[in-house]
């Protein structure tokens, strides 16, 4: 048997090279392509900040100040809580609470996992508080989660706008602030029927970009 020699290939800065900035600038490309607006009454997103509007963001499953909420104080003041897994009771009634005075609520779901036997990781809690919000508030849900996790959510009708992210990572949390406030322009569509209101191809394009974007050196 003939075995044919293969040149080593250098490790030394194997890390670097996979982590370039141009390979960093592709990958954020890719996440921006696939944010996907599954509805958006009255044209809310991108949203358009006034001196007035008050804005919330709650976290469900992910701590305070993640990097979703930090694009979004980049955008424009905004009052941050954050609801972390297996939280008691009384914290979801407090952030609750804390949402009667404003005018604009922005859900987002973290931490969710792929297994549909066990409710992809969403709590019978956290579901019931997102219910609760969407039909007691002006609300938009954020889903970092795979676009089955929409199933658990019983009221999607009652949220003014539904943004699927797909994947609960940085990269992703940075686009879908983005097109939320108009850095980036929404294209993505679903790959899969969703919730029934969400058949597959659903995906909503947002006006061109109405404020400045964040971005690598390599989008100039």
């Amino acid at each position: 048997m003939l075995f044919r020699s293969h040149a080593q290939v250098d490790t030394t800065h194997l890390y670097a090279d996979l982590n370039s900035s141009y390979a960093k600038y592709l990958q954020s490309k890719m996440y921006e392509s696939a944010v996907t607006v599954l509805s958006n009454a009255d044209s809310l997103v991108p949203v358009r900040w006034k001196d007035s509007l008050r804005i919330a963001s709650v976290v469900i499953g992910d701590k305070k100040n993640n990097p979703f909420q930090q694009m979004i104080h980049r955008y424009t003041p905004c009052e941050f809580y954050a609801i972390e897994k297996n939280e008691a009771t009384d914290v979801f009634e407090s952030v609750k609470k804390y949402l009667t005075n404003h005018d604009l609520v922005i859900l987002s779901i973290h931490g969710t996992t792929m297994k549909a036997d066990k409710n992809f990781g969403i709590t019978d809690q956290e579901e019931k508080f997102i219910e609760e919000v969407l039909n007691s508030y002006p609300a938009i849900l954020v889903d970092f989660g795979n676009a089955y996790t929409l199933t658990r959510i019983r009221n999607l009708s009652k949220a003014k706008a539904v943004i699927l992210g797909y994947e609960d990572t940085a990269v992703m949390h940075d686009a879908t602030a983005q097109v939320l406030f108009g850095g980036i322009k929404a294209t993505g569509k679903i790959p899969i029927r969703s919730a029934e209101a969400f058949p597959k191809g659903t995906g909503i394009e947002t006006m061109p970009p109405v404020r400045f974007k964040y971005s690598n050196p390599e989008d100039a």
